[in-house]
């Protein structure tokens, strides 16, 4: 499991980030709309953030909800949340579908790694983004909260999961290994016993691409422990 050390640590940003955008193109309510006029990297960063600061509001605001980095379960739990969320994103559509030339799941889940061992809070995103105000979709801006919320089907204040959502984590949960197991991407004994929904790794990248990022993130993880 990560030690307080790595569960206290924080990102650390000294200057506020200008968005890259085109200034003709507004973002807007729709789940994908967030992305409208970022540049690739901005884009993929400012997503790893959106699920980052929603882990610490379900903690404050959505009746002590643990989960990822501070449930306290290790690497494999965070994996498996991390998933969790990209497969939600995917299915409503807050992720370029494949095609989309910016996208690039190796370099998102590159980002991630960089990002998933370190707490994310509004002040953060204050200083990295200038402003994090749920309402801003409205007005053309965006907003991380507000696209943690279609992503979730649910607000911060909800107490308990979405059902969609709840659904897929267990399907996740059996098609990783089993919960509270070591995180695979071939499914192993308990998606090989049948049952349960289907899952696709296509859908958010590949199994290759997932095992990769999860070989990675033990390592950062043994690292972090012993600084």
């Amino acid at each position: 499991a990560l030690n307080g050390k790595a569960l206290m640590t924080k990102t650390t940003t000294t200057t506020t980030t200008t968005l890259p955008r085109d200034k003709k193109k507004a973002a807007d309510e729709t789940p994908g709309g967030w992305s409208v006029g970022l540049e690739p990297g901005f884009a993929r960063e400012w997503l790893v953030d959106c699920y980052r600061l929603r882990l610490v509001d379900d903690m404050y605001y959505g009746g002590c909800f643990l989960h990822g980095l501070y449930a306290g379960a290790g690497t494999d739990a965070i994996l498996r949340d991390f998933l969790h969320f990209c497969a939600l994103a995917v299915a409503v559509r807050a992720v370029p579908s494949d095609g989309t030339p910016w996208w690039n799941w190796p370099a998102f889940l590159d980002d991630a790694a960089r990002l998933l061992l370190r707490r994310f809070e509004k002040p953060d995103a204050i200083d990295k983004y200038g402003k994090e105000n749920a309402f801003s979709a409205s007005f053309g801006g965006r907003s991380l909260r507000y696209v943690a919320q279609l992503v979730y089907k649910s607000t911060i204040t909800a107490q308990g999961e979405h059902p969609d959502a709840a659904a897929l984590r267990r399907t996740i949960d059996h098609h990783t290994g089993g919960k509270d197991k070591p995180f695979r991407t071939d499914g192993g004994p308990a998606a090989a016993s049948g049952g349960g929904a289907a899952f696709d790794f296509a859908d958010v990248g590949g199994p290759d691409v997932w095992q990769h990022f999860a070989d990675r993130m033990r390592v950062d993880t043994k690292q972090q422990q012993a600084a």
